[in-house]
């Protein structure tokens, strides 16, 4: 993607569709690794999916339907149910009983852990709306792993090339083109990084988030890898964006 807006809440359609379970709580790929397989995106009000063996679906996504609430990793957020055809694909697809879910206008996933503000919203993410990782950090990384792993396996929204590896640990404040996030947290890792993003099958030496956590122990720190950001303001960024940041 050459160019992507920025609201406060995150990218635009950025993780605004989810799977929930028959409890009601929003899963991942974490929990069902098939879900990477898939490749979304919104078009004139429609889902698209992309990455099956069949051609490109598409589901209408609700727009009068009433909104209900969902657990999205400890915490209650909103949604719209997409339709019974859209359920029915998505239970098919992962051979369990699932439904999708729409967060639509007006609606909100407040931030209220981990860094958060009250008047801060995000999508359906874990919990900053966006999340960037710097490409030295990954780099090395990667020098100490035997399998090397890429970006995706850390699912950024944003990737640069910073000037030393884990230089974002100290950042409070960046600045891209003329937008200007502030930093929330420190992204702490989880078994999600031990999937590879091509196969969706997990890496049975537990990597790269081993090696992760004991670069992290040395300097007694938790195994985090990137971190969270918060728009401060709204625009566009793009590939050949330049930034700024605030320590």
């Amino acid at each position: 993607m050459e160019e992507v807006n920025i609201q406060f809440s995150g990218f635009t359609n950025d993780r605004k569709v989810a799977v929930i379970d028959p409890k009601g709580k929003i899963i991942t790929g974490r929990e069902v690794p098939k879900l990477l397989n898939l490749m979304t995106s919104i078009d004139n009000g429609e889902l698209v999916i992309s990455g099956t063996s069949a051609e490109n679906i598409s589901f209408i996504l609700p727009t009068g339907a009433s909104a209900k609430t969902f657990k999205l990793f400890g915490n209650q957020v909103e949604g719209q149910l997409l339709d019974d055809s859209a359920n029915a694909w998505i239970s098919t697809y992962l051979n369990g009983d699932y439904r999708m879910i729409f967060l639509g206008k007006n609606l909100n996933a407040v931030m209220k852990k981990r860094g958060g503000k009250a008047d801060e919203n995000k999508h359906y993410s874990d919990s900053s709306p966006i999340h960037l990782i710097n490409l030295k950090s990954l780099i090395f990384l990667n020098s100490k792993l035997k399998t090397k792993v890429d970006a995706r396996n850390f699912r950024p929204n944003i990737v640069i090339d910073g000037d030393e590896p884990f230089e974002e640990d100290s950042w409070s404040e960046i600045k891209i083109n003329d937008c200007r996030f502030r930093v929330q947290e420190l992204t702490n890792r989880c078994i999600f990084t031990t999937i590879d993003p091509e196969t969706a099958n997990r890496d049975k030496g537990m990597q790269p988030l081993k090696q992760l956590a004991a670069l992290r122990l040395k300097r007694a720190m938790r195994p985090s890898f990137g971190i969270g950001l918060v728009p401060l303001t709204e625009g566009k960024i793009n590939k050949r964006a330049t930034s700024h940041i605030i320590k």
